[in-house]
């Protein structure tokens, strides 16, 4: 992992807050599980050199007690870690399996993205999330990554929001 401007216990203890605010609303929501169908999201990811960047979504959910999710997504622009030009947006296919527990899940899947930087190394990526469903939202917590499979590099963490239809 390379280094940020903003330290990385910051970042940490943020990604934690989002998380257990995340467990703290499942608590409180009840038993709801997710709709399958179709889910626009929009998200923020964790910042790289400072800045934030946003992330949108088109996913579908399939009908299965573990389902199925299978999306497209977009990274807009942002500065690149490493020189003064910036990075361009990043595009994505990704096929998750999702664990769930009344309106809590988690989930693994394998992505294909545009990117090949400090970021996103490699085209090829793992995705992990944790989530909250109630009725048609979706709040999760996501990280993007290589595992350092294919050179180095800091991936993608970001907190996402979908609704479904």
């Amino acid at each position: 992992m390379y280094p940020c401007k903003r330290g990385g216990a910051l970042r940490n203890r943020a990604m934690a807050r989002l998380f257990l605010a995340t467990i703290a609303m499942a608590f409180a929501a009840g038993n709801a599980t997710a709709s399958p169908g179709v889910n626009v999201g929009a998200g923020v990811d964790d910042p790289i050199n400072g800045e934030h960047v946003g992330v949108f979504t088109v996913s579908y959910l399939t009908n299965d007690r573990f389902p199925w999710e299978f999306g497209v997504g977009w990274f807009s622009p942002h500065d690149s870690p490493t020189t003064d030009q910036p990075a361009p947006g990043t595009y994505y296919l990704d096929v998750s399996r999702r664990l769930t527990w009344h309106h809590l899940f988690a989930s693994a899947g394998l992505v294909y993205d545009t990117a090949n930087d400090r970021v996103l190394s490699g085209h090829y990526q793992i995705q992990s999330a944790l989530g909250l469903t109630y009725g048609p939202c979706t709040l999760s917590v996501r990280h993007m990554s290589n595992a350092d499979t294919y050179g180095t590099n800091h991936g993608e963490s970001f907190a996402l929001f979908e609704y479904g239809f």
